[in-house]
């Protein structure tokens, strides 16, 4: 591990469990059960910075279906919609590159699907798409840790920018 390390004697999370609160009509006693804490220590976390046990957040997390890292940091992971959509277009972009391209159609065209001539060459075509998007995603979360260093925060607008899709 390079650099200095981070640490946290506190947190507040005020503003994301208010946020929480108000979108899924919740109460205080509901925002407590979801935590498997009392209603005190949901409180105590609403009225600003406190320290939270990591169960209780993973539990709220959890039963309420939110991004941790959202509720930590006030911005949520889109990585993996990211790569969902990016695996889509790259399956996409690779049936018409397959159609598209003389060569890479003919080499589909001769080879049997059964074949591990056929198995080596999807292979060959989704390695290459998987490092292009594994490259994206570096840059992505690269660019994130270098925003959040710099104080920067990135408003996502979804109608729920902290739900996991």
């Amino acid at each position: 591990m390079s650099g200095k390390q981070v640490t946290f004697e506190t947190l507040d999370l005020s503003d994301q469990l208010r946020m929480v609160m108000a979108t899924e009509r919740l109460t205080v006693t509901q925002m407590a059960e979801a935590a498997g804490v009392s209603k005190s220590a949901m409180e105590k976390y609403l009225a600003g910075p406190s320290s939270p046990r990591a169960t209780a957040m993973a539990a709220l997390c959890t039963n309420l279906g939110l991004s941790l890292e959202w509720l930590l940091f006030g911005y949520s992971d889109n990585d993996w919609r990211r790569v969902r959509d990016t695996a889509f277009m790259s399956f996409m972009n690779m049936m018409q590159d397959i159609k598209q391209d003389p060569e890479i159609s003919a080499r589909f065209d001769a080879m049997d699907a059964s074949s591990k001539e056929f198995l080596n060459f999807a292979i060959e075509v989704a390695t290459s798409r998987a490092e292009a998007l594994a490259d994206q995603v570096k840059a992505l979360r690269q660019k994130a840790m270098h925003d959040h260093a710099a104080g920067v925060r990135e408003a996502i607008g979804e109608a729920i920018p902290f739900r996991k899709g």
